[in-house]
């Protein structure tokens, strides 16, 4: 990884994916299923903590940072795509700033871009910037891990870049889900790494 030609994506960093209160737990709830989630959120804890690290790390070796969440931009959602408006998901709407958590906030410099698909590639200029940016290497965490990450992962890989899947800074529907994500989610484009192992490669002790 060249830090010159990388860029941190994190994904859906936002309380709709990480508090069992609202969004997504919300509704779990809603539908009398959120102890199924209960490994989701324990895995949401640990995979903030690492993200946080992962992020001032990107930071302080000068990658470039973007931020992607899943948000309406419309109250109705009529701007979502088809398969979100079917899946009956819950999505936020409102100032995309108040959705983001405060402790992986983007700073001004940072790109925000909010999004109503499953990936970014589809329902933003994330390509065009990575290509404006000359990024080759897109490092990559967020929520949830066996959903939009994985598809963003191999989407990248399809588009010539490198992929580093941090799975420690990422949280998947449960253990089991994260352990496939962690062993499957390869490819010669594609690695998987610990926040620790990217920040020792940022810092040149590890290839």
């Amino acid at each position: 990884m060249t830090k010159e030609k990388a860029a941190l994506l994190l994904v859906a960093a936002q309380r709709d994916t990480t508090r069992p209160d609202e969004g997504l737990g919300q509704e779990a709830q809603r539908r009398g299923i959120l102890r199924e989630f209960e490994e989701y959120y324990a895995q949401v804890d640990a995979a903030l903590r690492n993200m946080q690290r992962l992020l001032a790390g990107c930071r302080e070796h000068g990658l470039t940072v973007i931020h992607t969440l899943l948000h309406a931009g419309s109250a109705d959602g009529s701007d979502l795509s088809r398969q979100l408006r079917v899946s009956g998901l819950p999505v936020p709407t409102g100032l995309p700033e108040d959705e983001i958590l405060p402790e992986v906030a983007p700073l001004p410099s940072e790109l925000l871009l909010p999004r109503g698909t499953y990936s970014p590639f589809a329902g933003t200029e994330l390509l065009s910037i990575l290509r404006q940016k000359k990024v080759d290497t897109l490092v990559l965490a967020g929520m949830l891990a066996n959903t939009t990450v994985e598809l963003v992962a191999r989407e990248a890989a399809d588009r010539d870049l490198g992929v580093i899947m941090v799975w420690d800074a990422s949280a998947s529907e449960s253990l089991y889900w994260h352990e496939i994500i962690k062993t499957g989610l390869v490819g010669p484009l594609v690695r998987i790494r610990t926040t620790q192992q990217v920040i020792e490669m940022m810092e040149g002790t590890r290839t």
